[in-house]
């Protein structure tokens, strides 16, 4: 059978969707988990105490589902594609994540050590321990780095942001390392599978597919804001996300939305987006006016890269 070259995984990536699905086998093979554990608990308190709180809180606040989606407003410069990558990969992740909690419910740290033996930031969780789905979503958000960008140093932030937010989830007490490598490692492959479903799709990397997302991702920054999930260490973080993640967007939203312009007495009209969508706005203008209408910057779609 004869797969698309786009579809097919490099070695590169693939040596990343191996290496926490080893990691997990070694842990479990040597039973390491709980020494492990309480080993990573002691080193993340390299971090100065004055700052130790808020720095774990604001690391971990970083992998939840809506701030990482929040963090893919950085793809819509050039590659909205990206972010619709994430949208797919949510899919299989949300499936990963939830059947294997729902399968094998798992204690807490906080429940087999003693809450009072352990650092705990943030609520206090007792179930469904296995697999981290912090790991997970910030995997998904490695994973499209990786493969939406060439440039090494690029690769190699995303994934040192990963790994440091997958581990803050062991300095607050809430997962094991075999729950955070099973999630990166069902992160990165729900990663592949999002970049698959659209990296052949050309309607992804239209104007009108970046404006549907940034409209999206609008609402997720804005979200933020009333998302502080007992954390709050995070705050400083949560709202800087969120304005910055609000700021790209809304650029977005203002670059991609459609703009028609008539003759030089009138100046540069913008029309909603299902206008847009629907082909009506340049039949308008041209209905109205006359003439033909000068396309805006970025009107006709950019090239399947």
């Amino acid at each position: 059978m004869n797969i698309r070259r786009s579809a097919r995984m490099d070695a590169g990536y693939a040596l990343g969707l191996l290496a926490p699905l080893a990691l997990a086998f070694a842990i479990a093979f040597t039973g390491s988990n709980q020494p492990l554990f309480l080993w990573m608990q002691h080193a993340s308190h390299v971090i100065p105490t004055v700052v130790f709180a808020s720095f774990w809180e604001s690391a971990t606040y970083a992998g939840d589902g809506l701030a990482v989606f929040a963090l893919a407003a950085l793809f819509l410069q050039s590659r909205p594609h990206a972010v619709w990558a994430a949208v797919f990969a949510a899919i299989p992740g949300a499936v990963f994540t939830h059947g294997l909690k729902a399968l094998y419910p798992f204690a807490r740290p906080a429940v087999v050590l003693g809450s009072k033996t352990i650092t705990v930031l943030g609520p206090e969780l007792h179930r469904s321990s296995f697999p981290s789905g912090h790991a997970l979503s910030v995997a998904v958000l490695a994973g499209l780095v990786c493969l939406a960008y060439r440039n090494v140093a690029i690769r190699i932030a995303a994934l040192a942001f990963a790994v440091l937010v997958s581990l803050s989830r062991v300095a607050v007490g809430v997962h094991w390392p075999f729950d955070i490598a099973v999630g990166f490692f069902g992160g990165w492959l729900a990663a592949w599978l999002g970049w698959i479903c659209v990296v052949d799709a050309p309607w992804f990397r239209t104007r009108q597919a970046s404006l549907i997302i940034s409209v999206v991702l609008v609402g997720s920054a804005a979200a933020l804001c009333f998302h502080p999930m007992g954390l709050p260490e995070a705050i400083v973080y949560r709202y800087a996300l969120a304005l910055v993640a609000f700021v790209l967007a809304a650029a977005s939203v203002v670059r991609t939305a459609p703009v028609v312009t008539g003759s030089g007495r009138y100046a540069a009209a913008r029309f909603a987006a299902a206008a847009h969508l629907s082909g009506m706005t340049r039949r308008f203008i041209r209905g109205r006016f006359g003439g033909r209408a000068a396309a805006g910057p970025g009107a006709s779609p950019p090239a399947a890269r």
